[in-house]
């Protein structure tokens, strides 16, 4: 086992298979992982300022609760900060958040003065739809997205994909926030879609047109606008 990130999770490859093995152990990273964190909570240098985001409080609740014991400043956001917020009146809108840890949070904050939350948020969501139309877009489109992302201050995630099945996933998660996404093929990345066999430029090149055709087919039904993006992608290393 050496998914740190996801050991915690009750996954057939991190969980499951253990049960029936002999005998199982942590690999490298994992140990190194852990000796990091040993070190972080037991002889760090002060001001200690922990950051953490993510999606679910509930997996990280009790780690937030412990850390805060810890560190003089714990920075949280991504979803786990609507949950915090939403504890304290704000209306968050439909936003991501766990309505069943609301209470839990509220405590938290009664009961640490160390917690910083996002002061800066607005809730917001043009109907793009109607304005931009979904599948991938191009030109004068992207323009008109940027200008009503700038004007209304919301960032447009981009999202590094190495196959179909992250970029169906990156895809889904737009498609249930009602949010536009970026979706990217890097140099090395896009060589996963074709394969590792092929030369590794010519690999991510045919990677990433094959990528891009996958997102022209399936964009549209996904019901959000969609952009492409090539990230670190230099001139000098296509053959035309």
């Amino acid at each position: 086992m050496d998914a740190f990130g996801a050991a915690h999770r009750l996954e057939s490859s991190t969980y499951g298979i253990i049960k029936f093995a002999p005998q199982s152990c942590i690999g490298i990273l994992f140990k190194k992982e852990i000796q990091y964190l040993k070190g972080v909570l037991s002889n760090a240098k002060r001001p200690i300022v922990t950051i953490i985001g993510g999606a679910k409080i509930s997996t990280k609740f009790h780690v937030i609760k412990k850390l805060s014991n810890i560190s003089d400043k714990i920075i949280i956001g991504g979803g786990i900060a609507n949950t915090f917020l939403a504890s304290q009146g704000h209306n968050i809108g439909k936003s991501l958040n766990e309505l069943n840890y609301i209470d839990k949070a509220k405590v938290l904050l009664e009961t640490r003065n160390n917690l910083i939350l996002p002061k800066d948020s607005q809730i917001f969501m043009p109907n793009i739809l109607k304005l931009i139309g979904s599948g991938v877009i191009f030109g004068d489109k992207i323009k008109q997205l940027f200008t009503i992302a700038k004007k209304q201050g919301f960032a447009i995630p981009a999202i590094n994909c190495i196959g179909t099945d992250s970029i169906n996933a990156s895809l889904e998660v737009a498609s249930k926030l009602r949010s536009p996404v970026i979706i990217q093929f890097s140099y090395s990345g896009a060589s996963f879609i074709a394969g590792k066999k092929i030369n590794a430029t010519k690999g991510s090149i045919l990677g990433a047109i094959s990528g891009a055709l996958h997102v022209h087919n399936v964009a549209k039904d996904y019901n959000v606008p969609v952009i492409l993006h090539t990230d670190h992608c230099s001139k000098k290393m296509l053959p035309w």
